[in-house]
């Protein structure tokens, strides 16, 4: 006499483990995060640029000098595969719903102001860049975030 219970609860284990093997949400689209850092030096034109977007972004929060060091952090979802990609813009045009931007301007004195961005859905032209933190630090004074 053949036993088939062991069968039955192989089968049953194996049956299981292939659901929890597959993605939590098999419909979702294929996206790819990107996180990119870039360091201007005082002077570069492309950090003047980034100074120029956060004050036409922040006016209630603008840049108080345009000579230090300028340090852009950006995280971008972007849909489809790694290959459609390419390098991304110091200053971000549109976005897509989880996209982060933060920009780090250091003086010489060592006063620093940091601003962090968010993309408000939806993707592509219809979001914005909303602010959503701020810092002001003077020389080695303790972070302020009115």
């Amino acid at each position: 006499m053949v036993d088939h219970g062991m069968g039955r609860l192989l089968a049953l284990c194996l049956s299981v483990a292939g659901v929890l093997a597959m993605p939590a949400d098999v419909g979702a689209a294929a996206h790819t995060t990107v996180v990119t850092s870039h360091t201007y030096v005082s002077g570069d034109p492309e950090g003047t640029r980034v100074l120029e977007w956060i004050t036409a972004h922040s006016p209630g929060r603008r840049p108080l000098a345009r000579d230090g060091a300028v340090v852009v952090k950006r995280k971008q979802h972007v849909p489809g595969s790694s290959a459609s990609l390419s390098a991304p813009d110091s200053v971000p045009t549109k976005g897509n719903p989880g996209d982060a931007y933060s920009v780090k301007s250091t003086f010489a004195d060592g006063t620093t102001q940091t601003w962090d961005y968010r993309w408000a859905p939806p993707a592509g032209e219809g979001g914005e860049w909303g602010l959503t933190g701020y810092a002001f630090r003077k020389g080695s004074a303790p972070v302020e975030t009115p």
